[in-house]
């Protein structure tokens, strides 16, 4: 089988406002976005899994499904839940004829966000458009002109939209196949070091540090805006007010915590854990306030499941929220968790996230103020050293981290005293000329740009910062994967099929390989 590679399988148009295609390893349900893409057949027979996104309302077909083969479901639903006919008069389909009718559908989801207008969900920079792998049969690993056409159609639409888009994958054999494929037939310039790092996660030489701006995708307020957050919980006017002054302002940000936790006592820990848990109230143009406000528990944004899928062993955090810990067991499908330290046991060879200044489940745990910050060497010893480790024997890859925090300094500091060169690599939200400077013998510093017709705007400044780590985290995911681990993969290629499109020479080597290891593990 042979298939011509299309000019551009993924986005090298550099334009800040671009589009972007994310290729994600999880469930649909747990990715937060602005409208869902399900497929179906011509007599519109929509499968019972599918209500698990969509919602218990069975789907009523969309007035124009004769014509378009696509369209918005009748039905309400959180999520704007479109259909899709992946079939011919529900006989497979070629890959143009469902490539063409994506590119369509995906238009009409932009213009239905635009007309009337309607903000992102939870401050996204982008709408974000989700959907499955199409044009695979029931679930299994696409063709590869299937994929090919899939990229390109929705690689070219993006561009001209200014919207976004995640491929979402529940299997790890076939999102790592799909990996492989973009890579393949990867016709668009490649970040050199989205790749080094993507290779070094390949052969487990990275692990992970991750700061508020990783959870800004999924909404979640920084530092400053935590603060602001907890004082606005409170029941007391006198403190609303005093965080609107300049005096407070001028306070730096662990005296402004320290004043709020003596002022609320014993119930700033339970404002901290709803500022990380509940989705902000001014999600998609509702200000959410009203009485028959519910509130929403807060999803991982595409950021958490990019860097789940790196699969590194050990992660370390300064964030309370638990989001990285929730993709994990997405694309575990539930039957794997990440071991949370210090309060979990880690099993052999498992892997763990370092909860450096607590967590959402132990909110008494929870370091934020400047006295926290004092005893923290005194209480968290290990913690810390165990962090120093990760810095001896890793290359760290730094993600929404400020080098603002107090512990996080002085224990990178220590380390350098000890072991020389570069000690990892951040994707930081701000491209701090100064800092990078400072920390050029230290750590490589990459700041993410903004359209500069925002740049004044502050909340949507974040934003599109925080979209570009997720567009930086794609790229070191795809190079994440290795060929061995797709081609030994017995679920990816049998004898009777080669969704991969390989030639003769690479099916004999993959099939040896494949026999040689099913002769190991026989014998173990």
């Amino acid at each position: 089988m042979t298939t011509t590679a299309p000019h551009r399988l993924v986005n090298d148009d550099h334009s800040q406002t671009a589009g972007h295609v994310f290729v994600i390893h999880g469930s649909l349900e747990d990715v937060t976005c602005d409208a869902v893409v399900i497929p179906t057949d011509t007599s519109f027979g929509v499968r019972r899994h599918w209500s698990d996104v969509t919602g218990p309302a069975a789907p009523v077909k969309p007035a124009r499904w004769a014509e378009d083969h696509f369209g918005r479901a009748a039905q309400e639903t959180t999520t704007a839940a479109w259909y899709i006919d992946v079939t011919d008069r529900d006989h497979a389909a070629p890959p143009e004829l469902i490539a063409g009718r994506v590119r369509a559908a995906v238009e009409a989801i932009s213009r239905s966000f635009r007309t009337p207008w309607l903000s992102p969900v939870r401050g996204r920079a982008q709408h974000l458009v989700a959907l499955p792998l199409l044009g695979t049969g029931g679930g299994g690993v696409a063709s590869t002109d299937m994929v090919v056409a899939l990229l390109s159609a929705l690689g070219e639409v993006v561009r001209d939209l200014r919207i976004d888009v995640a491929i979402v994958v529940p299997k790890r054999s076939h999102f790592n196949a799909l990996q492989w494929q973009r890579r393949r037939y990867l016709g668009a310039s490649v970040d050199d070091t989205m790749r080094r790092l993507g290779e070094m996660a390949r052969r487990g030489e990275l692990a992970l540090m991750l700061g508020a701006g990783v959870s800004a995708g999924a909404g979640l307020p920084n530092w400053a805006g935590l603060i602001k957050h907890v004082a606005a919980r409170a029941d007391r006017q006198d403190i609303r007010d005093l965080v609107n002054t300049d005096a407070f302002d001028n306070l730096p940000m662990l005296d402004q915590a320290e004043l709020i936790a003596r002022l609320l006592g014993d119930r700033a820990p339970a404002a901290i854990v709803d500022a990380v848990t509940v989705a902000p109230r001014t999600d998609s143009g509702s200000d959410g306030e009203g009485p028959d406000y519910t509130p929403k528990p807060v999803k991982p944004a595409l950021s958490h499941f990019l860097l789940a899928g790196l699969r590194c062993r050990e992660v370390a955090t300064t964030n309370y929220d638990l989001l990285y810990e929730r993709a994990v067991k997405s694309q575990t499908d539930g039957s794997l968790e990440v071991a949370a330290l210090p309060y979990d046991v880690v099993a052999p060879n498992a892997s763990w996230i370092l909860k450096l200044h607590g967590d959402a489940e132990h909110p008494k745990d929870i370091v934020l103020s400047r006295s926290a910050f004092v005893d923290y060497d005194g209480s968290r010893q290990a913690l810390g050293a165990l962090f120093q480790a990760m810095l001896m024997t890793r290359h760290v890859l730094f993600v929404g981290v400020s080098f603002t925090d107090d512990n996080v300094l002085r224990l990178t500091h220590h380390v350098t005293k000890s072991r020389k060169g570069i000690l990892g690599t951040a994707l930081a939200l701000e491209t701090d000329i100064a800092r990078k400077r400072l920390w050029e013998d230290t750590v490589t510093w990459i700041g993410m740009e903004v359209p500069e017709d925002i740049e004044a705007d502050k909340e949507a400044r974040t934003a599109w910062q925080a979209r570009s780590i997720e567009v930086s985290l794609d790229q070191v995911a795809m190079w994440a994967v290795s060929e061995s681990e797709v081609l030994l993969d017995k679920e990816i290629l049998d004898d009777s099929a080669n969704p991969l499109g390989l030639d003769d020479e690479q099916l004999t080597a993959t099939k040896a390989g494949r026999h040689w290891t099913s002769y190991i593990s026989s014998t173990e």
